[in-house]
């Protein structure tokens, strides 16, 4: 009702304007001159709708937001033209009585008391509809603080919570730690860190001594990060009672970079055969990644993917140097209660929470942060059209931006084969009509994160049962033939591919066996994969594959009992 009586009042305040005009013009002397003018000042509210009906048309053509406006723009603009147009033909038209222009004898002051008080009135209703938008924020803000804490990690006693042991190691390395690479460090740990961050890189000596002496010279700070990383709870100080897209995380990094150390480590230590304590370290690293993901956020789920694969990628290492013992693999555990699609699913709750919280706090917020979180032109129209965009624009990007999230939530918890058909055409209508400017910008990115958990899964179910085939090989001195001999003795249950919701599957190689899973293309390609890391998500199955050690002596496959 109240957009009804907003767009009443603009038309029949432009008539009036358009009444006061012309009843002045009417005086002037000059035919011509009278319709130069007139045609002027009828041209002036014209362009006004005009300017609103495209920018209406760019928002939902250019960047295909459904804003609603566009034919409510039409429909003030043609009326306007048409009453304008009629004001104007009867205000020239010649009074065949008093020999000059009708117009000319129209209360010229009266129509502009009458357009004074109709413009009054269109503030105030104008300024009614914006009190009332704000006002909802405020429920909007509670709700996005209620939906941010039902998600939040819970508050620990310092001495059960890792993060203060994390923070002790971090202060100790010193402020160069801060910010991502240090560049105080030797040249050997960055070569060493790329080595294990990334498989594509060159190979890398891990017994390098230079690597040695910096690792010793850490040995305190590892210590505290082997502590820190068997606490069963982690919780960085945060406000999720204000959640916002400009919250610091800059632990993660953190966290990453102390993962990347013990991945070093254990290298380092099982090229010098000490494999006992290079599986404590890779089960310190398992453990960085569950408390990188306790934080509810799709940045903190990437991060805690990536300390993942940088732990399967050591383990597998670690593996080719010999076969450890019972008690050497005492040492490692891999939590079997980590799931990547609960991560996502609580993620997006928090996500859903940072938006709405955006919304409700976007007077608050300077350009710089208001470009950070959409783009520059959403920062100008946030910035300098704030009034506008609130009354027409805002209940529409909060109430997508709702459905969207929900919606993805929803996916999220599906079996991957329902999601991958699912989500396609869900992203499909998004890009045709995105409910929102904001949620047009976010969408592209929503989709591959929950790819991710359904691989971080996958991944970490292949290092389970690659553990499980090694606690095997210790009792019966071989590896089994199928999967289904690893339950119950060496681990609960043969864990399954989250892809097809089948067990894992195990394929005897000459000199070794691979685990894999079918991957994003639920194809069944018997272990192999795509030689680009890049194309794993749509090419090849996700692998974890065992070749048997070579032996000092002979340099050949050493031959299974």
């Amino acid at each position: 009702m109240g957009y009804l009586l907003l767009g009443i009042e603009s038309l029949t305040c432009s008539f009036l304007f358009v009444g006061v005009a012309v009843a002045c013009i009417a005086r002037l002397g000059g035919r011509g001159r009278r319709l130069v003018l007139a045609t002027v000042v009828i041209l002036l509210p014209f362009a006004f709708y005009m300017a609103l009906t495209t920018l209406d048309a760019i928002v939902e053509i250019h960047y295909r937001v459904a804003a609603g406006w566009f034919w409510p723009a039409v429909v003030l603009t043609v009326p306007y033209l048409v009453g304008a147009m009629v004001i104007l033909n009867r205000g020239l038209t010649r009074d065949p009585v008093e020999a000059h222009p009708v117009a000319a004898s129209w209360p010229r002051g009266k129509l502009a008391l009458a357009l004074a008080v109709g413009l009054m009135l269109h503030a105030m209703t104008f300024s009614n509809l914006d009190a009332n938008v704000q006002q909802n924020l405020a429920t909007v803000r509670a709700e996005a603080t209620v939906l941010a804490l039902s998600v939040a990690p819970a508050r620990l006693p310092d001495q059960d919570n890792a993060a203060v042991v994390y923070q002790q190691a971090f202060d100790a390395i010193g402020w160069e730690f801060r910010g991502g690479p240090m560049k105080r460090w030797p040249r050997v740990w960055h070569d060493a860190a790329k080595a294990v961050s990334d498989d594509t890189q060159p190979e890398f000596d891990f017994k390098n001594p230079e690597l040695g002496t910096f690792l010793e010279e850490r040995a305190g700070e590892l210590a505290l990060i082997r502590k820190a990383a068997v606490m069963p709870g982690c919780f960085f100080d945060r406000d999720y009672g204000r959640p916002t897209f400009d919250m610091l995380l800059t632990e993660l990094q953190d966290l990453r970079t102390a993962a990347e150390l013990l991945a070093i480590h254990a290298r380092w230590s099982a090229e010098h055969d000490d494999v006992k304590t290079a599986l404590v370290d890779i089960s310190a690293i398992y453990g960085i990644a569950r408390h990188a993901g306790s934080e509810p956020t799709l940045v903190s789920l990437l991060v805690s993917s990536s300390i993942d694969r940088m732990a399967d990628g050591t383990l597998a290492a670690v593996l080719q140097k010999k076969h450890p013992s019972a008690d050497e693999l005492a040492q490692l555990q891999i939590d079997s209660s980590v799931s990547y699609q609960r991560m996502v699913g609580r993620a997006l709750r928090m996500e859903e929470a940072f938006l709405l919280n955006s919304f409700a706090g976007l007077d608050e917020m300077d350009v710089r942060t208001l470009t950070q979180m959409t783009n520059e032109l959403a920062a100008f129209a946030y910035s300098h059209l704030g009034p506008l965009y609130r009354v027409f624009l805002l209940n529409n990007d909060v109430a997508g931006s709702r459905e969207t999230m929900r919606a993805f939530r929803a996916l999220a918890a599906k079996p991957y084969a329902q999601f991958r058909s699912d989500v396609q055409e869900l992203e499909y209508k998004l890009r045709q009509s995105p409910p929102g400017i904001v949620m047009g910008l976010m969408t592209p990115s929503i989709g591959p994160t929950i790819e991710t958990a359904f691989r971080a899964d996958a991944q970490r179910r292949l290092a389970q049962a690659a553990l499980a085939m090694h606690r095997y090989f210790t009792m019966h001195g071989k590896f089994p033939d199928q999967t289904d001999a690893l339950s119950p003795e060496f681990i609960a249950l043969v864990p399954r591919d989250p892809y097809n919701d089948q067990p894992i599957q195990l394929k005897k190689t000459a000199n070794g066996w691979i685990l894999y899973s079918v991957g994003p293309n639920m194809t069944d390609e018997g272990g192999e994969r795509d030689e680009h890391q890049e194309k794993v998500w749509l090419d090849g199955d996700l692998t974890f594959e065992y070749v048997e050690p070579q032996t000092p002596s002979e340099g050949k496959p050493t031959e299974n009992p």
